[in-house]
Order: C-alpha cells, then sequence, then structure tokens
C-alpha cells in the first residue's frame, strides 16, 4: 500500500504528548489496531479462500517471504511535500487471498510489515499503525474480492476488473487513513487538502499497476508456477533502474537548491532580508518548519544575532540577544570543533541537546564555520520535521553543512559582510546607550547595580572587602538657577571627568541621575585608602569650574560604606552609602563620612 510522508509540521499550542506523539494520535493509531485486531481475530478466523479449487494454496510462511521482499523491494516516489511508496504488497495479497485461507494472509502479511518496519528503525507509532492497518485492510480486501470475483472465472473480464477496482479503492483509502494519521501528528489542514490531492493521482496509477500485475502473477500461479521464480528479476531491474534515477533526480534538485542559496546571498541587499531569504529556502528544501540562524559576538560584551522562522513567518530578524541566554556551553563547543548532529545520532554536545529541546520531532544543527580556523560564526538548526514518516537522513546533514558554508563565505565577504558590520556597530551603540549615561558617558545606575552584584560574588570567593562612594554635589542648584540648564549639563560633564581621574581605570564610576554620583571600589587595600581617595574627590571637586557661561564653584559631600563578603546585600550597601553622604551635608558639606 502505498504511504504519504514529509506533510509540513506547524507549531501549534501545546498538546498532551505519550512517548514523543500527540496522545490524539496514539487514540488513532490503537483504535486502527484493536478494529483490525477484533475483525482478523473475529468474522474472519473462518474465513474460506476466495478460490481455493482454482488457485494453489500458499504456504503462511511462503507469504511472509513474499510480502517481505515486496517491502524491502519498495521506492519512494517523492510528490511535492509529500512521497508515495511504490510497493507489490497488493499482487502478493491478492493471489494469497484467493488460494489461502485469509486469517493466515492476515497474520502473515501484517507480521512482515511489522518486522521489516520495526528492523527499518522506524517510529513505534508508525509500526504500531501500520501493523493495525494491514490487520484493517486483509478483510476489506477479502469482502471486495468475495463480492465481485467469479470464484470459477478467475481470469474473466468482471474478476480482472475486480483486480483492479479492488486495489484502486483501498490504496486510497490506505492514502486518508495515513493523511488522517499525519494530520493527527501535526494538525495541519493542508495535509488533508495538498497532501491529498497531490498523492491521490499517483496512488490510482500505482494501484493499477500493482492491479495488473496481481493478474499476472495469479495467470502463472496457475498455469506455470514455475516461471514465479523468474519474477524478481525484472522487477529488481525496474526498482534499481528506478532508484538510480531517484538518486539522480535529488542530486540535481540538491544542485539547483546550492545554486538557489548562491543567487539569494550574492543579491542580497543587506544581511536582514539575506538571512530570511536564506531561511525560507532552507525551510522548503528540508520541509522543515523552524530554521533557526544564530551569529555568536564578534567580540566581548556584544550580543549574539538571532534569526529566526516558523511556519513561513519571520519571528525574529537580527534580534539581540545576550549571550548568557544561549543555550550553556554551545558558543566555547562550537569555537573548538565543528557539529555536526541530529537527535539520532546520540552526539551529547550543548548543540545536540539544544536541537532536542523543546519537544521537537526531530532536527538537525550544523555551525557556521570561519576562515583560517578562526571561532565559528555561529550556528544553523532546523526543525520541526514531521517524525511519523522518518528522521533527517546524514545526506540532509551534509547538504545542510554545505549551505552554512555558503552562508558563512557571504557573511565574510561582499555587501552582507558590510551590513553585519553596520549592524554589529549599531548593536554596540545600543547596548552602549542601554547602560550608560547619554550625557557624561558614564556607567548608569542599572549598570552600576549590576557591577555591584558582581562584587560581591568575586569578593564573596575571595575574602575582600567592597566599597561604596556615594557622591552629591553641594550648591549645584545654584548653577542651574544662574548660569542655566546648558550650563548645568556642562559642569555635570566636567565632574564626570574628575571623578573619573580619582580612581583607577577598574573602578566604576557612575552617574545615578541629577547631580547624584557613586563609584565602586573592588580592590582597594584598606578604608584608609578610601578615606584618602573620599578626601582627593572633595578636593578636586572643589576647585572652580570654567564653563562656557561663567566660572561655577561647587563642592561635593562624600559617604563611604563598605562590608563584609556576607554582611550587607548590595541594596543595603548603596543605603548605609547614601545616608553616610547625608551625614556629610548636615555636618557642613564638603567633606566625606564613613558609615558605621
Amino acid at each position: 500500500m502505498p504511504a504519504q510522508a514529509n506533510a509540513k509540521a506547524p507549531l501549534g499550542t501545546p498538546v498532551r504528548h505519550a512517548f514523543g506523539q500527540p496522545v490524539r494520535l496514539w487514540v488513532y493509531v490503537f483504535a486502527v489496531l484493536i478494529a483490525g485486531l477484533a475483525v482478523v481475530f473475529g468474522p474472519l478466523r473462518f474465513a474460506a479462500a476466495v478460490s481455493a479449487g482454482n488457485v494453489p494454496a500458499i504456504p503462511w510462511w511462503g507469504i511472509f517471504l513474499l510480502a517481505t521482499a515486496a517491502e524491502l523491494a519498495s521506492v519512494e516516489l517523492p510528490i511535492r511535500r509529500t512521497n508515495v511508496v511504490l510497493t507489490l504488497n497488493d499482487a502478493v495479497l491478492i493471489v494469497a487471498i484467493l488460494g489461502t485461507s485469509p486469517f493466515v494472509t492476515a497474520i502473515a502479511m501484517a507480521c512482515s510489515l511489522g518486522l521489516v518496519q520495526a528492523v527499518q528503525k522506524r517510529a513505534p507509532v508508525q509500526v504500531i499503525f501500520n501493523f493495525g492497518a494491514q490487520l484493517l485492510a486483509i478483510p476489506l480486501y477479502y469482502a471486495l474480492l468475495r463480492l465481485m470475483v467469479q470464484p470459477d472465472a478467475i481470469f474473466s473480464s468482471r474478476s480482472v476488473v475486480a483486480y483492479l477496482v479492488t486495489v484502486a479503492l483501498l490504496n486510497e483509502l490506505a492514502n486518508v487513513e495515513i493523511s488522517a494519521a499525519m494530520y493527527l501528528s501535526e494538525f495541519d489542514f493542508t495535509i488533508l487538502t495538498e497532501g491529498l490531492t497531490s498523492t491521490a493521482p499517483m496512488v490510482f496509477v500505482i494501484a493499477l499497476g500493482n492491479g495488473v500485475i496481481a493478474t499476472i502473477v495469479l495467470v502463472m500461479t496457475v498455469a506455470a508456477p514455475v516461471l514465479l521464480l523468474t519474477i524478481p528479476i525484472p522487477i529488481l531491474l525496474i526498482v534499481a533502474a528506478y532508484r538510480a534515477q531517484i538518486t539522480r533526480r535529488k542530486q540535481l534538485s540538491e544542485i539547483e537548491n546550492l545554486f538557489a542559496a548562491t543567487r539569494i546571498l550574492s543579491h542580497s541587499k543587506s544581511v536582514h532580508t539575506g538571512a530570511v531569504d536564506f531561511l525560507f529556502h532552507i525551510a522548503k528544501m528540508f520541509h522543515a518548519t523552524l530554521v533557526e540562524l544564530t551569529l555568536l559576538p564578534s567580540g566581548p560584551g556584544n550580543p549574539a544575532l538571532v534569526t529566526r522562522t516558523m511556519n513561513g513567518v519571520a519571528d525574529e530578524v537580527m534580534e539581540s540577544t545576550p549571550v548568557e541566554s544561549l543555550p550553556s556551553g554551545l558558543a566555547d563547543t562550537l569555537a573548538g570543533d565543528n557539529v555536526l548532529v541530529t537527535k539520532t545520532l546520540g552526539l551529547d554536545t550543548p548543540l545536540s541537546r539544544y536541537i532536542a529541546a523543546d519537544d521537537r520531532p526531530t532536527g538537525m544543527g550544523v555551525t557556521v564555520p570561519a576562515a583560517d580556523n578562526a571561532p565559528a560564526l555561529g550556528y544553523l538548526v532546523v526543525a520541526h520535521r514531521n517524525k511519523f514518516v522518518g528522521d533527517f537522513e546524514q545526506t540532509d546533514l551534509q547538504l545542510l553543512g554545505t549551505l552554512a558554508k555558503q552562508l558563512a563565505f557571504a557573511l565574510q565577504n561582499g555587501r552582507l559582510h558590510e551590513d553585519l558590520a553596520r549592524l554589529e556597530g549599531a548593536q554596540d551603540e545600543l547596548m552602549r546607550k542601554a547602560f550608560h549615561d547619554p550625557l557624561t558617558g558614564l556607567a548608569n545606575r542599572a549598570l552600576f547595580l549590576d557591577h555591584i552584584e558582581g562584587a560581591f560574588h568575586r569578593a564573596a570567593r575571595g575574602g575582600s572587602l567592597v566599597f561604596l562612594l556615594y557622591i552629591d554635589l553641594d550648591e549645584f542648584k545654584k548653577i542651574n538657577d544662574t548660569l542655566g540648564h546648558a550650563a548645568g549639563d556642562e559642569l555635570l560633564v566636567q565632574v564626570a571627568g574628575r571623578l573619573s581621574n580619582c580612581v583607577r581605570a577598574t573602578d566604576t564610576v557612575a552617574r545615578l541621575g541629577g547631580d547624584e554620583f557613586a563609584i565602586l571600589l573592588e580592590q582597594a587595600a584598606s578604608l584608609d585608602v578610601v578615606e584618602v581617595i573620599a578626601r582627593r574627590i572633595v578636593d578636586s571637586i572643589g576647585e572652580s569650574f570654567t564653563l562656557t557661561s561663567g566660572v561655577a564653584v561647587i563642592g561635593s559631600s562624600v559617604g563611604i560604606a563598605f562590608t563584609e563578603p556576607f554582611g550587607q546585600s548590595s541594596a543595603e550597601l548603596m543605603k548605609s552609602a547614601d545616608a553616610a553622604m547625608y551625614t556629610a551635608k548636615r555636618s557642613g558639606k564638603g567633606r566625606h563620612h564613613v558609615a558605621v
């Protein structure tokens, strides 16, 4: 019977799963199995052959061997987004039902199909479904042949038409059953519309061919059984020729796809459109719903860039993603080695674990390599392919690796490289704006708090102290009132420069807002050293400032707080320093105070 494969696998609302498949699919599969067992071990158990007197009986092991040979010699016919499998099982089935008990035929053929697919490591749900569907098909074949075939004239026009009609009707029914299973697996209605529309005509043609072959085999079985031994020769030749033709067509298709990918990358005007068109092309090539490209940062502190397409829609396009949010250890692994994995290869790497995440039915991933043994540019993941009919193959992985190399070349040369460089520059600017004060260029409150948290972790490991200086400008409001806000802004910029000159480059100076500043001293030797720095700050800010609109004289009050590694939280440290600063103000301004 024909089998349909590779339908589109969209993402939808999460559903209940069991053993990697939706529960609704398992319910359907077991319903088919139970129905088949009930009919075969029920009314079919004692049914006689349709024309036992005119067709030599085939023993159960003969049926088993013939069915196994027919299954192993099957050929997949790629049709658009699906496959139709050409098999000679129908010919074996008709001959067996005419001369042998249908119960024996059902058991022998179902066991043969189940065994072959189990050995081929098909998905359990597929093996169980095909076993049940085969059991259910035999009674239908038997009923139609019993109704239409003339037992005493098995070569009459009516009987020959009966063979053709039976095979055609039941192959189309099997096509509908398989489409229903795929729909329940993927919940994509196009499987029932586009899938059935594209496969039904080919299924009908193949069914008629099987019916004709069944008639020829039947004639040989009755007239000259010894000639049956010659049948495998032309069949094997035809199968070999067709498989060679399919392989050739596949190679040409891969070459065309590679050329198409090259055209996409070479004609793209920006890295945004190029990445999206490239991922759409990959999704179409591999019948995948999810394609994801992650470009790793080109320098420390930069974000990764993620582009993801789902169901033909670009969900993300060069979206900034913190490196910390990428799968653990993945960036380091890619830098040291090119990884090519699928879930079925059993490789325990960060990339393979990422591919297997999110309950993906199947997937594969490759690195986007860089030239001259440099760290990898990123990685490319293709996932959500219908596993009801099989996994990605090694040839798919190799083709994806070639596509990744094409992408890497485009990203390192020509317009896409220039656009990516501009994009990374824009990302750097966005990161700088997000964590720095736009007026002074100092760290803002968010970055300062992040640095304090990091200092606490490092102090906890090393047993050192964390010192915090909280600085408020004295008489700053008068500058705004007398010289204007533009002069106030100019003054703040000069204050920022003087504060930075009072400390080391490794210390963090931040503007928290208005005329409030803070300094984090991570590796100060002692409180005495910190107080020296505080006095230096007070003296420096107390000197006059030359502004465009005049000379300004202000002062500063500094609060100092410090803590043992496990003594306080960062919030408590900020609060203590702030309180110490206000104590300095109340004590006369232009001085520092240490929190106790």
